[in-house]
This record gives structure tokens, C-alpha cells and sequence, in this order.
């Protein structure tokens, strides 16, 4: 049995965003992803939502995820891992960090979708590419579906959430650019957005909520790292393996 609660679990996970993270690996083919042992979180979304600038926030890393003002900078998969791990080794260097089994967790950065500049043939190599990645990656707990706050879903959205509800992966909808609609989270107008999109969602069965965020006011980042954790938590098998996370945090 566990010498400690659930919540006391998520809250020493939770410190994992306060080491520091390193990039791993870029992946463009199939073939080529890390060996699957660990656990994975990804984030996806339209090109312009911000996710690359998102991921950076929510790891408290300014330039980790490469941003740009050109949609469709990512064109990988962009794995990044915690410094530390379970057993509190110190993070390898990046030619090293194809080892991924040192780890608790990845973040994986996947390819934008919606406004990429590029030839077709390389569009279908992505569009593939994240296909396979979402149907077959086992280890995969997770995937933040990025929405831009102000539009809500769109078309891509929705074919998006069709093929994470197809291959039966739990998923969050991480709304962005929340000050670009409000002043403060606690404005009404927050609520009635989520609602509606959460009424747009009650037939979906793979969703975990809904979450609106901030990059540059930092709203809600806590929120979902914390969401985050939980769902990693609940992928350990053993307490062994927690109960060494604790210590040596």
C-alpha cells in the first residue's frame, strides 16, 4: 500500500516543472521514435495557436520550444525531458537524451496543423507521421489539443478531436490567448465560453475538461500541469516507483 495520498503524489509530480527540461530529440519518421518506455504527454493544435510558446510556459523555459512569428515552425516531433529523474540522476546531454527510459515523463511538440508553408508531399509526410503517432504510440497517456480562445473549434479542431476519440486517447482542450478576449479568468464571458464548448463536447468520451489559459499572463498554467500530474500518477504501476520521485524531490 501507498504511505501517501493521491493528492500527496500530484504534489510532489507537480514539482517536476520547476527542474529543468532539455530537448531530446527531433522525430520525422515513424521509425525513428524513442523506445517506448516511458510515458508521454503531447501537444497539438492549429499553427498560430501558440503551442510552441505554451509548452515553454507551462516548463518554465523561455526558448526550449523554438517559436516563431511564421506558422508552422514544428515540423517534428519534438521530444523534451525533466532534468531529473525518478532516481535523481542528473539529465544526460542532448546526444544522450534518446534514452528516454531515465525519465518519468516526455512532452512531445508535434507539427501544427492549418498554415504550414510547404511543398505537399512534405504535408502528407507530417499528416502521416502524427497519424501513426496518435494511433500506435502506447505509452502515449495524454494530448493537449491547443484551441485558440478566440475563435473556439475549428474545422481542423473537430477532425482533430475525431481521430483522438477514434483511437480512444484521452485528451484536454487547453484554450489559448485568453487576455485577448478578457481582463481577468473570472470574467463571465470565460465561463459561458467553456460552457459552450463543454456542451459542444458531451458526446465525446475520451475528454478529460476543458482549461483556459494565458501565456502572458500566466492564467491557468498551474491548472493544467496539475492535470498533467494526475494523469501521470495514475500511470505508475508500483508506489515503489513514487515513493522514490518523493525523496528525491
Amino acid at each position: 500500500m501507498c504511505d501517501f495520498p493521491q493528492d500527496g503524489k500530484i504534489d510532489q509530480m507537480m514539482k517536476l516543472f520547476a527542474q529543468p527540461w532539455v530537448f531530446g530529440c527531433a522525430v520525422s519518421q515513424v521509425t525513428r521514435l524513442p523506445p517506448p518506455s516511458l510515458k508521454e504527454i503531447a501537444f497539438i493544435g492549429r499553427s498560430n495557436v501558440g503551442k510552441s510558446s505554451f509548452l515553454n510556459s507551462l516548463l518554465n523555459r523561455k526558448r526550449l520550444a523554438r517559436t516563431s512569428n511564421t506558422p508552422g515552425c514544428t515540423r517534428s516531433l519534438n521530444f523534451y525531458f525533466p532534468a531529473i529523474s525518478l532516481k535523481g540522476d542528473e539529465a544526460p546531454s542532448v546526444s544522450r537524451a534518446r534514452k528516454p527510459r531515465q525519465y518519468p515523463v516526455a512532452m512531445v511538440d508535434m507539427p501544427g496543423y492549418g498554415f504550414a508553408r510547404a511543398p505537399r508531399i512534405e504535408l502528407d509526410t507530417w499528416i502521416s507521421l502524427v497519424f501513426e503517432y496518435l494511433r500506435n504510440r502506447k505509452i502515449l497517456l495524454e494530448v493537449c489539443l491547443l484551441v485558440d480562445s478566440r475563435f473556439g473549434f475549428t474545422s481542423r479542431d473537430l477532425r482533430t478531436i475525431d481521430l483522438l476519440e477514434q483511437s480512444e486517447i484521452e485528451y484536454l482542450i487547453v484554450l489559448t490567448k485568453l487576455d485577448k478576449i478578457v481582463r481577468s479568468p473570472e470574467d463571465p464571458r470565460v465561463h459561458n465560453l467553456v460552457t459552450d464548448l463543454e456542451t459542444q463536447m458531451q458526446s465525446m468520451k475520451w475528454h478529460r475538461g476543458i482549461w483556459a489559459t494565458s501565456v502572458s499572463k500566466r492564467w491557468g498554467l498551474d491548472a493544467v500541469r496539475r492535470e498533467i500530474c494526475t494523469r501521470v500518477v495514475s500511470a505508475f504501476e508500483t508506489c515503489d516507483q513514487l515513493s522514490s520521485f518523493r525523496r528525491d524531490m
